[in-house]
């Protein structure tokens, strides 16, 4: 009796230890995938870049990530967003990141859904069109064409010259930070533009509809967004 006793819980602990392998497998993997299609994006946080120049790394980033498929309605922007999620939880807990870590979590979901809206409006905006969209999507400029030019690098025109004039003394005062200060800059501007503390999130139906706002200018057709339908503000998957 006992040595049976034995072999069952023998079998069980096997059993037990070859499931969290599978486990930790799927996790590492999970991870290795995530790392690679957000490479650009995350990797050396230390690295000098002007914001212009960071706004199409997010572009870029998401423009391979939906290489393979991208959305063509509503209903599909909400699901790349849920299919999205374990890769932004996985940005979010970048510890060379630091704090800056769930803001850039935050940031590409926004740039992701913007991208998505006019993927599924089939505007075919260029990545600097997008890059400069995004840019008012954020707060960080209010006008479109400004934001095209700093995007293009026109002479006389650049993200941190325009910040300059509108934030408080000493907020702004290199044109090129590391990627974590850009990203906190882009973060703090957002936020005070969004009228909340820091942190505080919008709703995937939110930021579609304020996505959809700000790529209104280039959408023809009269009926408005995605081929006519209406948008729907009731969802309570929050964006962190």
């Amino acid at each position: 009796m006992f040595n049976k006793i034995q072999e069952r819980l023998g079998e069980k602990a096997v059993q037990t230890v070859a499931v969290a392998i599978d486990k930790t497998a799927a996790a590492v993997g999970t991870a290795v995938d995530a790392g690679s299609r957000v490479k650009a994006l995350t990797e050396e946080p230390t690295q000098t870049i002007s914001v212009e120049a960071m706004v199409l790394v997010f572009i870029d980033t998401v423009r391979r990530d939906n290489a393979d498929e991208r959305p063509t309605s509503r209903a599909e922007v909400i699901a790349a967003y849920r299919g999205r999620e374990h890769i932004l939880k996985w940005i979010s807990r970048l510890g060379l990141w630091g704090a800056a870590a769930g803001y850039l979590s935050t940031l590409y979901s926004e740039a992701a859904i913007l991208c998505d809206v006019s993927d599924a409006a089939e505007l075919g905006l260029s990545r600097e069109e997008l890059g400069a969209t995004v840019l008012l999507l954020w707060g960080v400029m209010d006008d479109f064409d400004y934001a095209l030019g700093a995007i293009r690098e026109e002479p006389d025109k650049s993200v941190v010259t325009y910040l300059k004039a509108r934030l408080p003394g000493g907020e702004v005062t290199a044109n090129e930070m590391t990627k974590r200060e850009v990203v906190g800059l882009l973060w703090k501007v957002r936020s005070l533009r969004k009228g909340k503390a820091d942190r505080g999130g919008y709703t995937v139906e939110a930021m579609i509809d304020r996505a959809e706002g700000r790529l209104r200018p280039h959408i023809q057709s009269p009926d408005g967004f995605l081929r006519g339908s209406p948008p729907s503000r009731s969802s309570g998957v929050e964006i962190p």
